[in-house]
């Protein structure tokens, strides 16, 4: 069963919870729900040059909003849990966006479709750019980005890549940083453009180059990616290989081969990373001494704690605390 509702009927939606979610000038949260049919929310960071909008939801059957009118952006688009599309004016084909998947697009004056087919755990970072700021930071910065300046000049709908690109462990550290209110006050605009420039860096230079011939169907693949999606939030107890493997249609093989081929880490490199962050967040908002955080991610000898993450870091987890 799908349910449909008009780009019209959302923006009412939303436009009714947003006005009361507004936190300050420059961040507002929404609201947007149906009973027994979904639920979204999404926190906004408004910035000179575009916005910050972290998407979440649970759909409880396929949703379509039809309809859906914008004004030309440009949007740096990264799906971190769960998957939807849309079907936009002046693309050739509609967009799909699986769990660690990202790409940029222009949309120049758009009206279309977007789709969400009913799951659970629904999570979406989007940023919206005005075409002018990126014009001007590609005739800069990145003349090897020719074809996407041309389609900007144009005003011509684009995708940075027909293929989404995967989203790596820098751009998930940027992705964090961006999501969580590090920096508050004034300095926080400053803080967030910085941030929004390296993903955008990080993405045009992994989508500049020619991907390698993999050895992995694309059923492969999106297993694959669903399998980091999982350790990159249940990285306290992952499970064995073999328990992994299997949760996600793999052998063990294939998931061990994959995660050095796609992600260029091991499995067990990729939950010590997520753990060591994870940690590293926690002693820095000072909200766990060095005991709890160990604990809090997944260790259970503290002095074993301690020295994987001074030689992560080069520096010991108490002096962060």
């Amino acid at each position: 069963m799908s349910y449909q509702l008009t780009g019209d009927e959302f923006s009412e939606l939303y436009l009714n919870r947003s006005a009361a979610m507004q936190t300050q000038p420059q961040r507002a949260g929404s609201l947007v729900e149906q009973a027994g049919l979904f639920t979204m929310s999404m926190q906004s960071d408004f910035l000179p040059m575009g916005s910050v909008n972290v998407v979440s939801g649970t759909f409880m059957q396929n949703v379509t909003v039809k309809e859906v009118a914008a004004h030309s952006h440009v949007g740096l688009h990264f799906q971190l849990t769960g998957n939807g599309g849309g079907h936009f004016s002046g693309l050739e084909k509609p967009t799909r966006m699986q769990a660690g998947r990202h790409n940029l697009f222009y949309h120049s004056n758009p009206s279309g479709d977007l789709l969400f087919s009913a799951q659970q755990s629904y999570q979406y970072l989007v940023i919206l750019l005005q075409p002018e700021w990126l014009r001007s930071k590609l005739e800069l910065y990145a003349p090897l980005h020719e074809p996407l300046l041309t389609q900007l000049h144009r005003q011509q709908s684009c995708t940075a890549q027909p293929v989404n690109g995967i989203i790596t462990t820098p751009m998930q550290e940027a992705i964090t940083a961006l999501t969580r209110e590090t920096v508050k006050g004034p300095l926080r605009s400053l803080y967030l453009e910085a941030k929004v420039l390296e993903l955008l860096t990080l993405q045009l230079d992994q989508l500049s180059q020619t991907p390698p011939e993999s050895a992995f169907s694309p059923r492969d693949i999106d297993a694959l990616q669903e399998a980091k999606a999982f350790l990159t939030t249940h990285f306290q107890e992952p499970g064995n290989l073999r328990d992994i493997a299997l949760r996600f249609g793999l052998n063990e093989f294939k998931l061990k081969k994959g995660f050095k081929e796609l992600f260029h880490t091991t499995v067990w490199d990729y939950v010590v990373d997520r753990r060591l962050h994870h940690a590293r967040l926690l002693l820095l908002e000072r909200t766990h001494t060095v005991s709890e955080a160990t604990m809090a991610v997944g260790y259970e000898s503290v002095s074993h704690f301690v020295s994987v993450f001074k030689r992560k870091f080069g520096v010991s987890p108490g002096k962060l605390h």
